[in-house]
């Protein structure tokens, strides 16, 4: 019988704290909110989350307490421009179409830099620092974030006269991507995957649905087209795109999430992160072995190719 993975929390107690970094080079701040275990004496592994458009370093602390409590430090960040306080105006209501947020280009080159920004700034800082695994970094993020995700990871993007723009950053190992976007979207086009070589988790539902696509099948274009090694999609019965998210900044109509969406989430993600930051067998042994389709009767798949994790294929 398959046995679940990390369903609970972790023996760590979680502390969170909050704080502002200012990019003096841009010219802008950057808010982070950090989770992590306590009384834990070792180097921790690290974890980034871009949360996605309309949504915050608030957001998504399902997953951010969850890491922490079973040894990681996950770090969420807000990115401004694109966070709960740029979509709503003065009446409470967006001073924009989703679609104009989107198409703004500044955005696709300030998510990543604010990722880099942040490792930098946690590189400076002595009491993070010291508590870090340098070695073993990974990038999560939500729709919006899983393009910031990926695009430390390898993904290249055109912008206006600098096609293949790529941001990828040599610290980061692994990267889970959220409701990955298609091309057409943020200057992705059909080769903008090439590049990815490290290990991509990526998540969606079957009505996951893409914006101006309308279609959930664009979702594993990150799957089809990473060359890989490691490369893994989890596709959820009956999710939708704002079930990876737990909080609603934003007045947008949602279905209720289904609370075992989200832990089928945590499992999978938790074992991704402890195969390819933690280099445990017996997570990487999990990911292979369909537990999740059989713990959920068939309502989770896990696809994946290309896997060279700990020399299991």
């Amino acid at each position: 019988m398959a046995q679940p993975y990390k369903p609970e929390a972790g023996p760590w107690p979680v502390a969170d704290s909050a704080d502002t970094w200012r990019d003096p080079q841009r010219d802008r701040e950057v808010p982070v909110r950090l989770y992590a275990p306590e009384r834990l004496t070792r180097r921790w592994p690290l974890v980034i989350f871009s949360p996605g458009l309309g949504s915050s370093r608030d957001g998504y602390a399902y997953l951010g307490r969850h890491w922490a409590g079973h040894g990681y430090l996950a770090v969420h960040l807000t990115h401004p421009g694109t966070d709960a306080a740029a979509l709503r105006g003065p009446d409470g209501r967006m001073p924009k179409p989703i679609k104009a947020f989107l198409a703004e280009v500044p955005h696709r080159i300030d998510r990543p830099r604010d990722v880099s920004f942040v490792l930098d700034q946690l590189a400076r800082r002595p009491a993070w620092s010291e508590r870090i695994d340098w070695g073993r970094i990974a990038v999560a993020g939500h729709s919006f974030g899983a393009y910031t995700a990926l695009a430390l990871v390898g993904l290249t993007v055109d912008l206006p006269e600098r096609p293949n723009s790529s941001f990828a950053d040599e610290r980061v190992r692994a990267a889970i991507a959220m409701s990955p976007p298609g091309d057409g979207k943020f200057g992705l086009h059909a080769n903008s995957w090439a590049a990815v070589s490290r290990p991509v988790m990526s998540l969606t539902g079957t009505k996951d649905i893409e914006y101006g696509v309308g279609s959930a099948a664009r979702r594993r274009t990150t799957f089809d087209r990473c060359p890989g090694p490691d490369q893994y999609l989890l596709t959820i019965q009956g999710a939708t795109h704002s079930t990876f998210d737990d909080q609603r900044d934003v007045l947008i109509k949602v279905r209720p999430t289904d609370p075992a969406h989200h832990a089928y989430i945590r499992m999978a993600t938790t074992a991704f992160l402890d195969a390819y930051l933690g280099d445990d067998q017996q997570a990487a042994r999990w990911l292979v072995a369909d537990a999740l389709t059989r713990l959920s009767d068939g309502a989770v798949t896990l696809e994946r190719k290309c896997v060279t994790a700990l020399g299991l294929e």
